[in-house]
């Protein structure tokens, strides 16, 4: 089952639903492009290696079936569900989303995922599978196993979509997924460097 209190860390910005400290407004807001503004914040440049926090049940929705995202909203967005019902985020510890909290907790699940291969992952009514991991190794193989998927393919200034050092995290019915790279990740930016490691 989804969980509606489920949050991530992520280095790609969603571009829907968002909100920003009125500090990090006054840095942007005043070179602020007149179009293509989500693009361009995600930009290593103006990033800066700054994260998002995305809830794992959507809180937005596009109707976007004209316009620039009428592919996206057709193939990706049409079959979006929404939460249901609150979330008391003024009772709620959120201090484990601090990075260095966040990243113990991220690397005990990405290490007890048992790796599976893409057509080898659960059924999607299937309610007792675990955490399961992929791994792709280059660009073209992430966007392969993503399309495989029903995932969104392209990165972003080097960064997938809902990505967090790379792993893309989704549900495939109640089981969590890891689409983990490889790779090499920039320390700095997040964002995935063309050397593959020799081994993992």
């Amino acid at each position: 089952m989804h969980d509606p209190a489920a949050v991530y860390r992520s280095d790609f910005f969603p571009g829907l639903g968002w909100l920003m400290t009125r500090k990090l407004w006054a840095e942007l807001g005043p070179k602020w492009p007149h179009s293509f503004w989500d693009d361009w914040l995600r930009e290593p440049a103006n990033r800066k290696g700054r994260v998002s926090i995305r809830p794992e049940i959507s809180r937005t929705y596009t109707y976007g079936v004209k316009g620039v995202s009428s592919g996206q909203f057709s193939n990706f967005l049409r079959s979006m569900q929404l939460a249901q019902g609150g979330v008391d985020w003024a009772a709620t510890d959120v201090r484990w989303l601090q990075r260095d909290a966040y990243d113990r907790i991220f690397d005990a699940q990405l290490a007890a995922a048992a790796e599976v291969a893409p057509h080898a992952l659960a059924a999607r009514g299937a309610d007792d599978c675990g955490d399961q991991r992929i791994s792709y190794s280059s660009h073209k193989e992430f966007a392969r196993i993503a399309k495989q998927l029903g995932l969104m393919p392209e990165l972003k200034a080097g960064v997938p979509r809902t990505g967090y050092r790379g792993v893309v995290t989704f549900r495939r019915g109640a089981c969590r997924v890891f689409l983990a790279p490889s790779y090499d990740i920039d320390p700095l930016t997040h964002s995935i460097v063309q050397q593959a490691r020799a081994s993992r």
